[in-house]
């Protein structure tokens, strides 16, 4: 649907429920759509027409009769733009020509001064964010990062509150410069709620920086309590379940509005190119999808005093775990642990040293005296078997 129903839908949801509803409203409130809220109706009625035409040149048509009625109907500008474009490098050199002029009008203007810092608040200003949007992804998608910084921090000065995905464009485009300076000032300024986007960005950050362990904490925990499916395409390559979704009919405008945690979202995000080598994505997926495959590996026995050792080491914050405590844990004689699979489970102690053993050897474990302490890839195979068991792709037994 039109982009303003997707703006406007956001805070007035019992007012608005599709275009018809739009004109009146607008005709209601000229404190938000200005003196000339008839025209903006107007303008806005040939721009959905010109949405919703086949025929391009019927559309171009449309288009320009919204921009005759509304010379600010960026919404507008930024469709015909498009259409009258060869190429994206076309779009974006004349794009980026038409925004120019654009904030130089709104800044010089008396009329409009008083909306800086809030430019959503009107169906005018906020199209020019949504047209300079448009011209930041492009300029982002295209690799020309500094530019794409320059348009982020220029609608930040518009509109600080409501420029979020802004703020993720300018964060990964700060990345993609390799600023270190200018992304760990972003981080410590970050005064928003962060979400998914954000944390997803902080760890492909920490990724390219060679942080692989803190990165894979950030996205298995951070980004994943916002939203699983970027969690899991970053971590695993697994795109299947938000490509699925993709496919699924749209029924009505607000279906296409990517709400938190979910598989539109994880798309939006994800749709987008990494800003450094992907190679380094691949060897991280490969790394932890390698830990599924090791731990499957694993027997029974084996399965479940990792999983308890995990547990144990988790709940108890602590690096060593005393050989004397686990042997207790096996023979049922530490009752605090009694929930944990292997309790109980092994009496005689030449049995739980080899399994101790055998996954020393597996690289899973390591000895240090009289206490043993779990290799970080051991955390990272405990909530990969978790994350596999959720899905039904192991057994009970496995897990």
């Amino acid at each position: 649907m039109i982009y303003i129903l997707s703006e406007y839908a956001r805070t007035h949801k019992d007012e608005i429920r599709d275009f018809d509803d739009l004109t009146p409203y607008i005709a209601k409130h000229p404190e938000i759509f200005g003196k000339k809220g008839e025209d903006v109706s107007e303008s806005y009625k040939a721009f959905y027409e010109g949405e919703n035409t086949i025929n391009e040149e019927e559309a171009k048509a449309k288009f320009k009769k919204a921009i005759e009625l509304d010379p600010l109907n960026f919404d507008a500008r930024s469709e015909l733009l498009a259409l009258e474009s060869k190429n994206s490098t076309q779009y974006a050199a004349k794009g980026l020509d038409i925004q120019t002029k654009g904030l130089e009008l709104f800044t010089n203007n008396e009329e409009y001064k008083p909306y800086i810092g809030k430019f959503f608040e009107t169906t005018t200003t906020a199209s020019f964010l949504r047209f300079s949007k448009s011209l930041m992804e492009q300029f982002y998608m295209s690799g020309e990062f500094q530019i794409a910084i320059s348009l982020g921090r220029e609608m930040l000065m518009l509109d600080l509150e409501d420029n979020y995905k802004a703020r993720h464009i300018l964060f990964k485009s700060l990345v993609g410069i390799g600023d270190d300076i200018a992304v760990k000032e972003f981080i410590r300024d970050y005064r928003f709620k962060k979400d998914a986007y954000f944390y997803a960005t902080l760890g492909l950050y920490k990724l390219s920086k060679g942080y692989s362990n803190e990165a894979f904490n950030i996205l298995n925990d951070d980004c994943r309590m916002h939203n699983s499916f970027i969690a899991d395409c970053i971590l695993y390559a697994n795109d299947y379940e938000i490509k699925n979704e993709s496919e699924k009919p749209v029924e009505n405008f607000m279906d296409e509005i990517p709400y938190e945690g979910s598989p539109r979202e994880a798309l939006n995000y994800t749709d987008d190119p990494l800003p450094f080598d992907a190679s380094i994505l691949e060897e991280f997926q490969n790394k932890n999808l390698a830990e599924y495959l090791k731990l499957l590996s694993l027997s029974f026995e084996e399965s479940a005093t990792i999983v308890s050792l995990c547990e144990i080491a988790l709940n108890s914050n602590v690096e060593k775990l005393p050989l004397a405590t686990i042997k207790a844990i096996f023979k049922g004689e530490a009752k605090e642990y009694e929930s944990l699979p292997v309790f109980g489970e092994i009496e005689k102690e030449e049995n739980i040293m080899g399994i101790i053993n055998d996954l020393t050897q597996k690289d899973l474990l390591v000895r240090k005296g009289p206490s043993i302490v779990i290799k970080h890839d051991a955390y990272t195979a405990f909530m990969a078997i978790c994350r596999l068991q959720e899905k039904g792709e192991v057994t009970s037994a496995q897990a």
